[in-house]
């Protein structure tokens, strides 16, 4: 594939081969087009009660699968009951369907085509569908438009509502969109598709490997299966007994400073950034005062607004000098265990023990006094210990290789709509243009 940037003119700072449009600037061998005039539009589901649901041999294609996809999802489909005589409108290969409502005006008339013939399937009443009026319309293109920034700007705009947005089928048919010629549509729709498809398989391998780590972990944690060449009886400890448990000190938020000259660690990190191993903490600080971590200590959250169970996250840090923020436990060894297959164990066995020494309703708490007596179980040879832990650590770098690798074609992706579905970029052949080499 090969992009043609387009040479600027002095005159009014319009490139060669664009003009200025009402919507803006465009190339000038494409078209500013109505919705009204290219498709028209039809009701989902009407007059349908709660017991029609769930049931019967047609299937209807629910909020959700419009919400989040490029592509009707036709394995996302539900049952419906419709009775002869009904006058409802059955979807067709090449349909658009849009949601008409939303909690965010940047939501409201998310798009998706059905690319597959269905028999008997039908639209949930909380969108409507689309067809286009003939065949110089590329609708996955179209579906790739309206779901790019540069769509969610014109749908967003006329999005009526205060704390929930709606969007007017009669507003939809006056909207204005930029239309290339049909084969750089079907070009810029093969580009997109192609990138769907690496992200999806990505996706897919990832949730393969995640499915063999935690078998993995099911089986080396609990002792189910025992690595080649170890033996002898796990040993059974209280968490007390292997582990100094305290607290780190007051560290706010406001006390995070950019360019400050010490790292330090704020327990809600622990949910939103770091796994089981910590190994490079970024927040910094100029405050010098507090407890500070030493190289394989376990952090836990002491508190969160969600659930007990989101306490149970234990992460090893392998650095020392960490400043650590009040509302983190800290678990140091003071005996020969190790910290990185201690923190798998507790995230994998005992989370929903712990979960159920926290406290509160709106806020839960965990406190260390309430870890002292939890019961541990781990191999009896530190060799065992590391050689787990090794393992499931290099699952866990090999998951974070492929989602950070899915981020980068994400980030391709979003670049490429915003060039190739303005005009910002043209492909100069578009009859032949393929998926980049990523």
């Amino acid at each position: 594939m090969k992009f043609n940037m387009p040479p600027m003119t002095e005159q009014n700072n319009i490139p060669n081969g664009y003009k200025q449009t009402e919507i803006g600037i465009i190339p000038g061998d494409w078209e500013v087009k109505k919705f009204k005039d290219i498709g028209t539009t039809y009701s989902g589901l009407s007059g349908k009660k709660k017991e029609d649901f769930g049931k019967g041999s047609s299937y209807y294609i629910p909020f959700l699968n419009v919400l989040n996809n490029i592509k009707i999802d036709i394995n996302d489909l539900e049952k419906v009951d419709i009775e002869g005589g009904e006058n409802q409108n059955k979807v067709k290969k090449g349909d658009l369907f849009f949601n008409t409502s939303s909690e965010t005006p940047e939501e409201v008339g998310m798009c998706a085509i059905l690319m597959e013939d269905l028999k008997n399937t039908y639209l949930n009443s909380f969108c409507f569908g689309y067809r286009l009026k003939n065949d110089d319309i590329d609708g996955i293109f179209l579906s790739y438009l309206i779901n790019s920034d540069y769509g969610r700007k014109i749908f967003s705009s006329v999005a009526q509502g205060a704390t929930r947005y709606n969007l007017s089928k009669e507003l939809f048919k006056y909207l204005k969109i930029p239309l290339p010629p049909l084969p750089e549509q079907q070009a810029i729709a093969r580009i997109l598709s192609g990138m769907d498809s690496l992200i999806e398989q990505l996706n897919r391998l990832i949730q393969k490997k995640t499915a063999i780590k935690k078998g993995t972990m099911q089986q080396l944690l609990t002792g189910q299966k025992r690595l080649p060449g170890f033996t002898g009886k796990w040993v059974k400890k209280k968490l007390g007994e292997v582990m100094k448990i305290f607290k780190g000190q007051g560290l706010s938020k406001s006390k995070l400073e950019e360019n400050g000259k010490y790292n330090c660690l704020l327990y809600g990190e622990l949910f939103t950034t770091y796994k089981e191993i910590i190994k490079n903490v970024n927040s910094k600080t100029n405050y010098l005062e507090g407890v500070f971590s030493k190289y394989g200590d376990i952090l836990l959250p002491g508190s969160t607004t969600t659930t007990g169970i989101d306490l149970a996250k234990a992460s090893t840090i392998l650095q020392d000098n960490i400043l650590l923020g009040g509302d983190i436990i800290i678990l140091r060894p003071i005996t020969k265990i190790d910290t990185v297959f201690l923190s798998y164990y507790i995230n994998k066995v005992k989370r929903k023990e712990i979960a159920k020494k926290t406290s509160g309703i709106t806020i839960h708490h965990l406190y260390g006094k309430d870890l002292e007596d939890l019961e541990v179980t781990y191999p009896p040879t530190l060799e065992e210990q590391q050689t787990i832990a090794q393992i499931l650590s290099d699952m866990d770098a090999e998951i974070e290789a492929l989602e950070k690798l899915k981020r980068k074609y994400e980030n391709l992706k979003k670049g490429a709509m915003a060039l190739l579905l303005t005009g910002k970029v043209r492909l100069i052949n578009s009859q032949t243009a393929k998926t980049p080499s990523l």
